[in-house]
């Protein structure tokens, strides 16, 4: 009777998985800095038109109330990884659950640049409105609806690329996702020898 011994390629299952889980992906720190640098801005902007801009401000406020605990989560735990702490909060940037909520924060962010698009474009016709009749003598136009057009047109280019960072984020979590552990059972089954035959 021979038995086949597997014990040496069964070791190769047995070490200790690198638990890929608790790593934070490379590039998620300068993306996550980029976002919150790219949306203050804007968010700044939609506080200073809210009161004559309601319908056209509140999706950048809501979009960065709900984006800011991703960054701080993120810095959090990436500042944790760099010293060699454990995680104290419940938060993996690559698990799915967060991709998730990433993916809604992008929805969020397309939605409110578009919204300040339709914003821009209003506030561009009333402007243009406004200096033609102030050039035919018959009023003057509002200051500050020329800094409401100002702002709504800086805020839809910062927001279009808040847009395309929470993107690349998103890419790097999905690309950083953990490998699949082979189970215990399974470990244990490839180890034990098997009868090749008398």
């Amino acid at each position: 009777m021979i038995i086949a011994d597997e014990s040496d390629a069964a070791s190769v299952f047995t070490l200790v998985p690198e638990n890929d889980s608790d790593k934070v992906p490379r590039f998620l720190v300068p993306l996550t800095y980029g976002s919150l640098g790219f949306s203050i801005l804007p968010f700044v902007f939609a506080l200073i038109n809210i009161s004559n801009a309601p319908a056209y401000s509140v999706p950048i406020v809501v979009a960065f109330v709900f984006t800011t605990p991703f960054h701080i989560a993120s810095l959090f735990v990436a500042w944790q990884h760099a010293r060699g702490l454990d995680p104290t909060l419940p938060f993996v940037p690559t698990s799915i659950k967060t991709i998730c909520y990433t993916w809604w924060l992008f929805i969020l962010w397309v939605s409110s640049s578009a919204v300040c698009i339709c914003g821009s474009r209003i506030f561009q016709a009333q402007y243009s409105q406004c200096r033609n009749v102030g050039v035919d003598g018959m009023g003057k136009c509002d200051v500050p609806l020329e800094r409401t057009l100002v702002t709504f047109a800086i805020s839809t280019a910062l927001s279009g690329v808040e847009t395309m960072i929470i993107g690349l984020i998103i890419w790097v979590c999905w690309r950083n996702r953990p490998k699949k552990v082979v189970p215990e059972t399974e470990m244990v089954e490839r180890a034990s020898p098997k009868v090749l035959g008398v």
